[in-house]
């Protein structure tokens, strides 16, 4: 049995008949504030759940299925989202600070921003010329200061659109 709880009161959110949230189905669940730090939901299916506010710091969601889920200020800091499907999923005030494998996640252009969100520093040197400029736009950042992240950051020069 796996147990999922609240990341400050500890309460019980979810309690699943399973050894690992590895390729569990959590498909739409609520997940609101949920401590999943470091968790290992690598393959795990979670089309539109609702992880508003969930710790996934250091979490493998490494080729999860994520479209159309809330990542709403979510923290994903150290996450590895490399084949992670993020098609028509929520950010705002999401911390994606460090994550690895940004740039190979699917979905990125249709990622609905509702606000800017924290992409930090690491994750921008290791994905950026794997981010179409709609993502960046998304998160914050300006055509002006994407041009800038790109040569900084040792992009070829060239936008990426898609």
């Amino acid at each position: 049995m796996v147990t999922i709880r609240h990341n400050q009161s500890g309460r019980v959110l979810f309690e699943i008949e399973i050894d690992a949230l590895a390729g569990a189905n959590l498909s739409g669940e609520y997940l609101i504030h949920a401590d999943l730090l470091g968790a290992d939901l690598s393959g795990a299916v979670l089309p539109y759940a609702n992880l508003c506010g969930a710790n996934l710091t250091g979490a493998n969601l490494s080729g999860a299925n994520l479209r159309g889920a809330n990542l709403t200020e979510a923290d994903l800091t150290g996450a590895n989202l490399a084949n992670a499907d993020l098609a028509n999923a929520t950010l705002s005030l999401t911390d994606l600070s460090r994550c690895a494998g940004l740039h190979l996640a699917r979905g990125l252009a249709s990622v609905e921003h509702r606000n800017p969100s924290t992409l930090g520093e690491e994750t921008l040197r290791a994905s950026i010329s794997g981010l179409p400029d709609s993502f960046l736009r998304g998160a914050g950042y300006t055509a002006g200061e994407i041009r800038h992240l790109r040569e900084r950051f040792g992009n070829d020069g060239e936008s990426r659109n898609a």
